[in-house]
């Protein structure tokens, strides 16, 4: 076994004193010298023929009796001079050997660089200079000569690069390759200490590895050096732009993993994402939280009467709802579960606009919901029953013509037309009652109904009404397809400023905001925590102003907090808004409404008995839900001889034809069978609902999600 010492010594050696792969012990396939570029000059050292010289002239100098020619030799005055200065001699030959030491250093990097070139490039250097001064296995800066008109693609570069670094690289320097001309330079720079924090190296290492974002350069953009230590609170990701990054569901995609990858920030603030593709970079940064409640402010928000502010969002900005004439989005819809916000948000909206001087006519077919606003200023009236939420719905559609007429005869301007705001809250359960009186109502009822067709005039409205001055807003749980019936994709279109309260299941998301992302992910355990609208139309988070119940009875009245007490007196105007009518159609209905409502109402005392007693009359309205979302399990009610009776689903057959695409662009339903079963017996029975019917629930709605 050869001892690495010696193998070592032999290396070194044969490195300075043999002629390269060109000798006779070169491998066969070695080739020829000048055609590989490997240098094939001999490295001459000069200090040990120098140190053999001098040991010679030391010994014969020794010899008492010296052959005469040697003789002659030592007489000469320069050997007598070294022989007469041996220290100064000896110190020489340790300089000169120095020399060589370093001039084999600088022989050995040329070899090495040019075998680089070669391999990497396949250019043949024509020479290759580098310092001989440094320290030896380290390479200061080299310069290589190509042959003129030499072309070296990126790939070469690169491989040429890497090979440098990975021969020189280290922990105090890194090199770099540049070619110019015909010269290759290769240089090198200090390595500055990695001073990144881990979350910093996080995502360069991230972006570099995945690849998400090409060239991605990730610095940090703000820093808060409030506490003990910096914390970094914002980043810039540089990158090069690329047509598939002005992609909003790629966008999507990359800003949710970069949220998810840089965790939770230990001020509890939440990250947020901007982008600017246009100038190349993404930036990812700290939101302010949202605060838990807002109360409503006392002050007019905004200065454009038209304007109606409900909700506080980021950084301040306001939800809007613009109800101008010039409005791409004059009627809003308000889509939110039981106990999410959604009341709340609409006595904000009715509130902002009787302080603006807009009159608000309100359909509750619940009866409770909008309780609190029958004797709020500038409330014309609360519709609670189903039959005249309909002939009010209708007498829009009328009031909207006459307003149209008296606009054309009298050569004026639409926004010189007073405005008039029509709130229908719980409509699902409005349109359901609808559905349920047309199939099991008296027949003058269900006569009456054919005839005014609620559902048919709402669509006229929202697509008509802008012009009019009168503005809907719509209160449903959720954004299903069937809300507005059979034309819900086009009447749904009209109703562009939204908000939706809670989190939104991924169909909701898509059917409401157009983004399977967008209102998913709000806490629903903060009442009033939305996704709404800003004035320019994009979705924010948002937290709706608090308005506490305006229902002034002592009953409620008494129950609430000096606080709220004093925000409710604040809200209120002394004196309403009146409504204007151009038609006697609704005029008269507001009449009979106002005078329906002075009408002192009694309600009987309960009776308490065994079982439970259903209220069957058609003004008490269950929760309702589209019948296609029905699930095994759910206790509905049922119409049995005309009365409502308590049943349980055991089975639900959704029918669809797959030619044929509903509004949300799936295949359209076209009826659904629902097979369930009696409290007071096994029998089971099998009902056929609708398309766009509605299914009542024995139980209150409670689902949180769409």
């Amino acid at each position: 076994m050869t001892d690495p010492l010696s193998r070592e010594l032999e290396a070194t050696v044969r490195d300075m004193f043999s002629a390269g792969p060109s000798s006779s012990k070169a491998p066969k396939n070695a080739g020829n010298d000048s055609q590989n570029g490997v240098d094939n000059a001999h490295f001459l050292p000069l200090s040990p023929v120098l140190a053999v010289v001098f040991v010679l002239l030391r010994f014969t100098a020794g010899i008492s009796a010296p052959i005469p020619v040697l003789a002659s030799v030592l007489a000469h005055p320069v050997v007598a001079w070294v022989l007469a200065h041996q220290p100064l001699v000896i110190a020489a030959l340790v300089a000169v050997a120095i020399i060589d030491g370093l001039r084999f250093n600088a022989f050995r990097h040329r070899r090495a660089l040019r075998r680089m070139v070669w391999q990497a490039t396949r250019q043949q250097p024509v020479w290759v200079r580098v310092p001989w001064w440094v320290r030896p296995g380290r390479l200061v800066s080299a310069r290589i000569k190509l042959v003129a008109g030499s072309v070296i693609d990126d790939a070469p570069m690169g491989r040429l690069t890497a090979a440098v670094k990975h021969r020189y690289e280290n922990h105090r320097w890194e090199y770099s390759v540049t070619h110019r001309g015909d010269r290759l330079f290769i240089t090198r720079t200090p390595v500055v200490p990695d001073t990144r924090s881990e979350l910093h190296r996080r995502l360069q290492s991230a972006l570099e590895v995945e690849k998400l974002l090409p060239d991605a350069q990730v610095s940090v953009r703000s820093v808060d050096d409030s506490g003990a230590q910096p914390v970094e609170t914002g980043f810039r990701i540089a990158f090069t732009s690329r047509l598939k990054l002005g992609n909003e569901e790629y966008q999507a995609v990359i800003g949710s993993s970069l949220i998810a990858l840089a965790g939770p920030h230990q001020s509890g603030h939440l990250w947020d994402v901007t982008w600017r593709v246009d100038r190349g970079y993404v930036d990812l940064g700290l939101k302010a939280p949202l605060p838990t409640r807002v109360d409503h402010p006392l002050d007019i928000a905004d200065d454009e009467r038209l304007h109606v502010p409900y909700a506080t969002g980021e950084a301040g900005q306001l939800a809007v709802w613009n109800i101008s004439t010039s409005s791409s989005a004059p009627h809003m819809l308000v889509i939110g579960p039981t106990g999410g916000g959604k009341t709340t948000l609409i006595l904000s909206v009715i509130t902002e606009l009787v302080r603006r001087d807009i009159p608000v006519i309100g359909v509750d077919p619940k009866k409770i919901e909008l309780d609190g606003i029958h004797d709020h200023p500038g409330v014309a009236a609360v519709i609670i029953n189903p039959v005249r939420a309909a002939l009010l719905v209708r007498a829009l559609c009328t009031e909207m013509h006459a307003r149209m007429d008296y606009v054309r005869i009298n050569k004026m301007e639409a926004k010189e037309l007073p405005m008039l705001v029509v709130v229908l809250d719980e409509f699902f359960i409005l349109s359901a009652a609808w559905q349920r009186m047309l199939k099991s109502g008296d027949e003058d009822t269900k006569d009456l109904l054919k005839q005014l067709d609620p559902l048919g005039a709402i669509a006229d409205l929202g697509a008509l009404s802008r012009s009019s001055g009168i503005r809907m807003l719509v209160g449903v749980q959720r954004p299903d397809a069937q809300i507005f019936g059979a034309n819900s994709g086009s009447v749904r279109d009209n109703f562009k400023t939204r908000a939706s309260l809670a989190s939104l299941s991924q169909d909701g998301a898509m059917m409401l905001w157009g983004d399977a992302q967008v209102g998913r992910n709000i806490d629903a355990s903060i009442p009033g925590r939305a996704t709404a609208t800003r004035l320019n139309g994009e979705p924010m988070e948002a937290q709706v102003w608090w308005t506490p119940n305006l229902d002034r009875h002592p009953n409620k009245w008494n129950r609430m907090s000096a606080k709220d007490q004093a925000l409710i007196t604040s809200l209120t105007p002394d004196e309403g808004p009146s409504v204007t009518c151009y038609s006697t159609e609704l005029a008269e209905l507001l009449r009979d409404e106002q005078h329906l409502s002075m009408q002192k109402e009694t309600a009987p005392e309960p009776t308490l008995i065994g079982g439970r007693t259903l209220d069957t009359t058609p003004e008490a309205l269950p929760d309702a839900i589209p019948a296609a979302q029905l699930t095994e399990g759910t206790a509905i009610l049922v119409d049995r001889d005309g009365q409502l009776v308590e049943a349980t689903v055991m089975a639900v057959a959704v029918h669809t034809d797959p030619d044929r695409l509903g509004p949300d662009g799936k295949a359209a339903i076209t009826a659904v069978d629902v097979t369930s079963r009696f409290d007071d017996t096994n029998h089971l029975v099998k009902d056929r609902y609708g398309p766009t019917e509605a299914a009542f629930l024995a139980a209150a709605d409670t689902l949180v999600s769409a």
